[in-house]
């Protein structure tokens, strides 16, 4: 099935089912980038109400992954309006702000003015440079010496490309986080962001070559995730001193 016309339908049935509670609806990952595998790649999505009302979240996403598998269907998120601007406000994530606010973050399927005006207030009230240095130490602790540290070999291998996508979203943040730092631009893509950051020959081609390992599904070594874990602490020791 040709990837607009799932995302077409995609779009009349959860429209359908939220009727005029449905805020937005935006497609991210390699459904908005073109790097999109029919067959292979899942459809991500997220999820805009304009009221919560007595939706569960969690049931909600379940519900719609079960409905639409036939499409490889997954949403990160479902929310109302209330709940991502309290969700942005505390979580402080740059990499959900980036795909709200950003022209490449992701591709709108469907808004209102409700949505838009939200869109706007985050343009508008941007994360400061306080708010993005925390951010990253604290993901720093929780993904780098937390869940994607200490594995023992057998884990690791049934975990190996699960660390491949890990170790990208997590270096493509950092890369993201510095542009925006540098020139004030919201840009997603990977490249334009390194195009934008000082690095050694060695760690551009490395940061390159993770992108591709991503879209090839490959797996990492125990040794090269060790090397991919020393440039991401290197690009944290860059936006600390920025």
């Amino acid at each position: 099935m040709a990837l607009e016309n799932s995302l077409k339908e995609i779009k009349e049935f959860i429209l359908n089912k939220y009727k005029s509670n449905l805020a937005g609806l935006l497609v991210l990952g390699s459904a908005n980038t073109g790097n999109f595998k029919e067959g292979e790649s899942d459809i991500n999505t997220m999820i805009f109400v304009k009221e919560q009302n007595n939706l569960n979240y969690e049931e909600e996403l379940n519900n719609l992954t079960r409905e639409l598998s036939k499409y490889r269907f997954q949403s990160q998120y479902f929310h109302s309006l209330d709940s991502i601007k309290e969700y942005i406000q505390k979580r402080k994530s740059f990499s959900t702000y980036l795909v709200i606010t950003s022209e490449d973050g992701s591709k709108t399927l469907y808004s209102t003015p409700e949505f838009e005006k939200i869109r706007q207030l985050f343009k508008e009230n941007p994360l400061t440079k306080t708010e993005l240095v925390e951010h990253i130490n604290e993901k720093d602790k929780f993904e780098l010496d937390g869940y994607m540290s200490g594995e023992s070999e057998e884990k690791y291998k049934d975990r190996a490309y699960r660390t491949t996508q890990n170790l990208l979203f997590h270096l493509r943040r950092k890369a993201q986080v510095i542009n925006y730092l540098k020139t004030g631009n919201l840009i997603f893509d990977f490249d334009k962001c390194l195009s934008n950051i000082d690095l050694t020959s060695v760690e551009r081609k490395e940061l390159e070559g993770l992108y591709r390992m991503y879209e090839d599904r490959t797996s990492l070594s125990k040794e090269q995730t060790a090397e991919y874990f020393g440039i991401a602490k290197e690009l944290t020791n860059k936006i600390n001193n920025m």
